[in-house]
């Protein structure tokens, strides 16, 4: 008998089983899947230039351009805000989760 058989036999429905077991057991890997997109979403440019539409271009690809084809300080600041973002993101989720138990 696994986890969520014992849940349903103690008198928990399928939603209340998916709440209150199956996603605590996948948000680590939901969490760490997300923050993953995330930081590669900004390393590999190539990909988000390949994702993007004409009507939606990706931050990273808009800078990407900018700074090929342009020289303006303004750029390298937009860069370093890009970092502080995606250092607040994963602070964010520490403060409301936890890393070490999102790890766990």
């Amino acid at each position: 008998m696994n986890i969520k058989e014992a849940a349903q036999d103690l008198g928990a429905n399928r939603l209340e089983t998916f709440f209150l077991i199956t996603l605590r057991q996948i948000k680590p890997g939901v969490i760490a899947g997300g923050l993953f997109a995330f930081i590669m979403s900004w390393i590999n440019v190539e990909v988000s230039i390949f994702n993007s539409t004409v009507e939606l271009v990706p931050i990273p690809v808009k800078l990407f351009n900018y700074i090929q084809y342009d020289v303006d300080p303004l750029f390298a600041a937009l860069s370093a805000v890009t970092i502080y973002v995606a250092f607040g993101v994963v602070f964010v989720i520490d403060a409301l989760i936890g890393i070490d138990k999102a790890t766990n």
